[in-house]
């Protein structure tokens, strides 16, 4: 359990899905605090505010785990591609129900870096592993 406090942002619109990483994240540790949108519009959103405060003391997340495909105009691939010209500190891990080969296929048409990816439905050991590979390191900086 980590003892250092998270700041994690989850864009996913499945009510299903909200519950389901809300109580996973809670076995995780009890110092996560989550925001979340159901729109990858919504949360450019929140990013492009995030990148505007750049200079002050923005509270920025430790981590964004993206559904693929949620409603509106974005993706998760879009919001995905933003972060990494603009906020690459923030560490993302993709989530969709489509397999890991159609993942790769996807995101290695557009030329980007593979990020960590969560097939759904996953299991609480997945999500930790993810968080581990990705959080570890600074927890044991702090």
């Amino acid at each position: 359990m980590y003892q250092i406090s998270l700041n994690i942002l989850v864009v996913e619109d499945d009510r299903f899905m909200e519950a389901l990483v809300r109580h996973m994240t809670k076995n995780i540790s009890n110092k996560i605090m989550m925001d979340w949108d159901t729109t990858v519009d919504a949360a450019l959103k929140r990013c492009k505010a995030i990148e505007k405060k750049l200079d002050s003391t923005a509270n920025f997340y430790d981590l964004v785990l993206i559904d693929i495909y949620t409603p509106g105009e974005a993706t998760g691939i879009d919001l995905y591609k933003y972060i990494q010209e603009n906020l690459s500190f923030m560490p993302c891990v993709m989530m969709s129900s489509m397999s890991v080969a159609e993942y790769c296929r996807e995101i290695d048409q557009l030329s980007l870096s593979r990020p960590p990816f969560l097939a759904k439905p996953f299991y609480l050991q997945d999500l930790r592993q993810v968080i581990d590979n990705i959080l570890l390191p600074k927890s044991f900086a702090a």
